[in-house]
C-alpha cells in the first residue's frame, strides 16, 4: 500500500497488513499460495492499513469500541507524557504508534 510504504518500511506494512487480516479474520491469499488482491476480501484488508496509518484511534473504535480504546488511549497520552519526546508531530507519531502496538500486535 502507498501511504503505509510512505511512512514506514516495508516489514513494518508487512505487520500492518498481517495484524488488519487478523483482526478483521480475513485470511491472506498469500497464505494459500495466491497474490494478495486475488480473493478474500483483500480491499478490507488494505483499508485497514490506511486507517491505521491515517487514524488509528479511530480504527480501534470501529473495532475494539470506545470504552476499550478510550482506556488504551489514555495509557498512551500518560506514556508520552512521561517520555523525552520534544516536539508536538513526532509526539502524534509516537502516540499513533503506541495506539497501533495495542490495535494490532
Amino acid at each position: 500500500m502507498k501511504e503505509c510504504a510512505e511512512k514506514y518500511d516495508k516489514p513494518k506494512c508487512e505487520h500492518l497488513e498481517e495484524g488488519c487480516a487478523r483482526v478483521l479474520q480475513v485470511p491472506l491469499a498469500r497464505h494459500h499460495g495466491l497474490p494478495n488482491f486475488a480473493s478474500f476480501n483483500y480491499h478490507v484488508v488494505i483499508t485497514c492499513m490506511q486507517r491505521a496509518v491515517e487514524d488509528p484511534v479511530g480504527l480501534c473504535v470501529d473495532i475494539y469500541g470506545t470504552t476499550v480504546c478510550e482506556g488504551h488511549e489514555n495509557y498512551c497520552k500518560d506514556k508520552l507524557l512521561t517520555s523525552n519526546v520534544e516536539t508536538g508531530q513526532k509526539k502524534l507519531a509516537e502516540f499513533g504508534e503506541c495506539v497501533l502496538r495495542f490495535l494490532l500486535f
